[in-house]
Order: structure tokens, then C-alpha cells, then sequence
């Protein structure tokens, strides 16, 4: 009996979830892929947290997920040639094995957390940076046409329902246990799941790279000459003044205000809930020629929403603005990189370094994150200095409104297009890490200068 309902349920998730159109590479990349958000979510969420209880300021955050962000920068250059010149799978295993690293560092060394801080955020930063550059690379090559868009909808699926459960599960065990026991018990499970991935790793199948010259030098002579490539890394740089801050900095005030783990869960669970919603709208709504207008009404939501904080600082209010901020952020941050991507593949000379293009936009994401972070730290360091902070961040992207109607406006005069000339809706409507980059359409003539 129970055999044959546990066989029913497979056969449902099968169909709901289109498993019998993907090949069986696939099956695997997906098992390694439910480890992977596993682990994580795990370090993005609670090591803040832990940070907070050692030196309880969430400066000390800041500084943590500023390295974080520069190493990732960086070494996605690295992990990019490397994915070249080897495999993608090297460079997948690469960032398995930097993540084992920092679950070892933070197993064994949470108790001194000060003194492993810099050496576990390079760790995170570097093994993120590889994780995902051999991610991109593996996905396409485990698809084809017919069944991409799928297989893209399953990994959302799963990265949503996994960064729903974690954090609530997660954090009720560690508010349950004393000390840092309950911090050792998940770190633990983060540390088993890398090694389980490492395992699932061994039965993915082998990507023969074609030979690839770098094209490093053409893309930065494209951000030199081409004003478009300019707008596009100008509103990358405006959106990542809020992006940087948002990942960690509502989980923080909330932290702050009542020291617990539970709390904290619980609130990513709703903020999850509110992401899902707001990339199942954006689907709905959202037209390319809307973008520059849903980030300016969005801003305005968000700046808004902002004014009952000033007020009444508690558990309700910041679990209030939490959910808004992931319903709307989800709009921007969709709208910018649907405006990169528009961007990237104007013409065949820019998709011929769209894997350089891709690093030189993280770059630019980057430094917006730096800044905002500086923003962050410029203000007091109180519930309302770091209010206030957050509503320099969220006014700036007014700006980023503007950049994206200027950059809209030259894309569409350079190639004498009034429709939307993107990718695929399934890639346009996401903007997880970890979403590939889609083969690219017909070659229109080649251009570099404007």
C-alpha cells in the first residue's frame, strides 16, 4: 500500500513538473542542484546571524558581505577561464570544494568567529563565483530547444521551494538549542550536503568545450565606445546600491530587535512567498517598453512604504515592509537584467563576448553593492540611521529608472526595433543566480562603435 502510493506521488511530481521531457543528465544536474540551494541558504541567511550574536552590530555583517561580493567579482574572471580552458565541471567541483571549506571553517571555528570572519567570506565569495560560472555552462549543455524553458522552470521550482522551507526549519532548530550548538548542528548539515554533492558530482556527465579565444579585450573595447553598454553598466551600478544592502539588512533589523533564529526563518519564508508572487506578476505584466515605469511606480511603492519604520520600529512593521521590499524588489531587478540582456545581444559582435560582457556586469554590480554598503555605513549605526539609510538607497533608484528609458531608447534606434527584440520570456523572467544564458538569436550585422 504504501509502495504504491509513494510511486503515485512519483509519477505526479513527474508530470507537474514536465521530468519526462528532460533527459537523464539532467535528472542528475537537478539532485546536484537541491544540495547546492541547500547549502546556500544555509550561509546566506544564519552566518549573518551568527556574525550578529559575536559582535552584536550589524556593521560587522556589512563588512563580511562586502568581501563577500568583491572575491565574487573577481573570481568569476577566473572561474570563467578556467571553464574555458578545462571543463565546467572542474570548475563546478572547484566551488564545491571551497564551500566544504567554509562549513569546515565555521564548524570548527564559530567559537573564534572574529578571527575566521575575512578567511569564510572569501570562501563563500569564491565559491559562489565558481559554483554558478560552471552552472551557466552546464545547464544549456544538459538541454536542448525543445525542452530548455522546462528545464529553467524546474530549477526556479525547486530554488523556491527550498529557499522557503530552510530558513523556518533551519532556524526554529537553532533558537531551540543553547549557545552555538543549533549554529554547529546546521553548519554540519551544509557540510554533509556539499559531500553529498561531491558524490552526485562524479555521475554528471563529461562537456567537451569547443576552443574559445577570449574576446576580454573586445568587450572592454565595447564598454569604451558603445554609449549603450555604458547606460546598461551605469543602471547596473544604481541597482546595485539597494541589492547589496536588501540581501541581508531587514533579516538584520529584525535580528536586532528580538534575538531570534525562529524569527528570522520565518520572515525569509515570507519573503520568499512574496518573491514567488511578485516573478508569477511580472510575468503577467510586465512589457518591455513598461520597464522604466514599473522601477519609477515600484520606487515610489517602496519609498512609501517605507514611513510607518520612522515611526514604530518592531517585529510587525519590519516583517511588513520585508514582504513589500521582496514583492517589488523582484520587479527591479527583472527589469534591469532583462535591460542588460537586451543589451548584450543587440548584434553579433556583443553576443561574440557575452560571457565577458556577463563579467563585466557583475563587476558593475559589485560596485553599486560597495557603495550601498558604504551608504550603510555612513549613517548611525541605529534602527533609525540605518532607516534612514535605506531610504537614500531606495530613493537612488529613481535614477535607475531613468538610465533604463535612455538605455531602452538607444537600443531600439540602433536596431530600428519597436518590439522587443530579448530572449526567451522563460529567461526574461528571472533573475536567479544560476540562470543560464540562453543560445543566442539570428546574427544581425556586426557593430562596435556608436
Amino acid at each position: 500500500m504504501m509502495g504504491r502510493l509513494l510511486r503515485g506521488i512519483a509519477r505526479r511530481t513527474v508530470d507537474i513538473l514536465n521530468l519526462d521531457r528532460m533527459g537523464e543528465e539532467y535528472h542528475v544536474l537537478i539532485v546536484n542542484y537541491i544540495f547546492l540551494v541547500l547549502y546556500t541558504t544555509l550561509e546566506s541567511v544564519f552566518v549573518n546571524t551568527l556574525l550578529y550574536t559575536v559582535v552584536p552590530d550589524i556593521t560587522i555583517v556589512i563588512f563580511y558581505r562586502g568581501i563577500t561580493f568583491v572575491v565574487s567579482a573577481l573570481a568569476m574572471h577566473l572561474a570563467a577561464y578556467i571553464g574555458q580552458k578545462k571543463s565546467p565541471l572542474v570548475v563546478i567541483r572547484t566551488g564545491a570544494v571551497l564551500y566544504l571549506a567554509m562549513y569546515i571553517v565555521l564548524f570548527f571555528g564559530m567559537d573564534h568567529m572574529r578571527n575566521v570572519m575575512v578567511f569564510t567570506a572569501i570562501l563563500a565569495g569564491s565559491g559562489g563565483a565558481f559554483y554558478w560560472t560552471g552552472h551557466n555552462v552546464l545547464v544549456p549543455n544538459y538541454t536542448s530547444k525543445n525542452n530548455r524553458d522546462v528545464g529553467i522552470a524546474i530549477l526556479g521550482i525547486i530554488q523556491g521551494v527550498m529557499t522557503l522551507l530552510i530558513p523556518v526549519i533551519s532556524g526554529f532548530v537553532i533558537s531551540l538549542m543553547r549557545g552555538n550548538t543549533g549554529y554547529r548542528v546546521m553548519f554540519g548539515v551544509g557540510m554533509l550536503a556539499v559531500v553529498a554533492q561531491v558524490f552526485v558530482q562524479s555521475k554528471l556527465y563529461p562537456v567537451v568545450q569547443k576552443k574559445h579565444v577570449s574576446q576580454a579585450r573586445l568587450a572592454f573595447k565595447l564598454v569604451m565606445r558603445k554609449m549603450s553598454v555604458k547606460l546598461m553598466l551605469s543602471h547596473e551600478v544604481v541597482r546595485g546600491f539597494r541589492d547589496g544592502a536588501f540581501g541581508f539588512i531587514m533579516n538584520m533589523l529584525l535580528f536586532e530587535i528580538i534575538t531570534d533564529e525562529s524569527l528570522v526563518g520565518i520572515n525569509s519564508f515570507l519573503s520568499g512567498i512574496a518573491a514567488i508572487s511578485g516573478a508569477w506578476l511580472y510575468g503577467r505584466i510586465v512589457r518591455p517598453h513598461m520597464r522604466a515605469g514599473v522601477v519609477a511606480v515600484g520606487t515610489a511603492i517602496l519609498t512609501a512604504a517605507l514611513v510607518p519604520l520612522f515611526f514604530v520600529m518592531n517585529p510587525a512593521t519590519v516583517m511588513i515592509y520585508s514582504v513589500i521590499s521582496s514583492l517589488i524588489s523582484l520587479f527591479l531587478g527583472n527589469c534591469c537584467s532583462n535591460s542588460t540582456f537586451d543589451v548584450i545581444a543587440q548584434n553579433e559582435t556583443m553576443r561574440k563576448c557575452m560571457g565577458e560582457m556577463i563579467a563585466i556586469r557583475e563587476g558593475a554590480l559589485c560596485i553599486g553593492r560597495m557603495l550601498g554598503l558604504g551608504v550603510l555605513m555612513a549613517f548611525p549605526h541605529t534602527q533609525l540611521g540605518y532607516v534612514q539609510a535605506i531610504l537614500v538607497l531606495t530613493a537612488a533608484q529613481f535614477l535607475c529608472a531613468v538610465l533604463l528609458h535612455y538605455t531602452r531608447k538607444m537600443v531600439d534606434r540602433k536596431r530600428g526595433l519597436t518590439h522587443e527584440p530579448g530572449f526567451p520570456k522563460a529567461i526574461q523572467a528571472s533573475t536567479a543566480p544560476g540562470t543560464p544564458v540562453p543560445e543566442t538569436p539570428k546574427p544581425e550585422p556586426a557593430e562596435v562603435s556608436e
